[in-house]
């Protein structure tokens, strides 16, 4: 193998663990949290649909020691919503816990949020970054039904319910 094909596996390798993209059933299981939670947390028309389109990414180097799921709920080809999900894997189930969230337009140069996250700049150029990462990566589309089934390897929880 020729220097720099071994030079840019080794890049890759570097840089892809702590990015990711992750699996169709890492995306259901963070989805059915927002979806069958108490929290009204979905906006219109996703709030409805029958099939919820979203992308994802890993972010496992911003906060060390955690692993944070940047999802993203397509509401059309510009717009949509963010979630920000803390994941801890578990022996009998994945605990995530919605850290954050936010709805966002793309005008392809930008990220605007039209209902921001909470927190400040560091936080809103965080997530515009990881949406960006989301968006490039695989799309799934996820039937709301499948995501109201009770899911023994699921636990939930969020920000809201902490403060209770």
């Amino acid at each position: 193998m020729p220097f720099y094909s071994k030079l840019f596996l080794a890049a890759l390798m570097t840089f892809a663990g702590p990015f990711s993209a992750g699996s169709r059933i890492e995306a259901e299981q963070a989805l059915h949290c927002i979806v069958s939670s108490d929290q009204d947390w979905l906006a219109e028309p996703a709030k409805h649909a029958a099939n919820l389109n979203v992308a994802f990414t890993h972010d496992k180097q911003s906060y060390p020691g955690e692993d944070h799921i940047i999802l993203v709920v397509l509401q059309s080809a510009r717009e949509g919503q963010v979630f920000d999900l803390q994941l801890q894997h578990g022996t009998a189930s994945d605990m995530y816990t919605i850290q954050n969230n936010g709805r966002f337009i793309d005008n392809k140069r930008k990220i605007t949020f039209i209902d921001p996250p909470l927190g400040g700049t560091w936080i809103q150029e965080y997530l515009a970054h990881n949406i960006r990462r989301a968006i490039a990566n695989i799309h799934y589309s996820i039937p709301r039904g499948q995501l109201l089934r009770k899911r023994p390897d699921t636990t939930c929880s969020s920000y809201v319910e902490q403060k209770r």
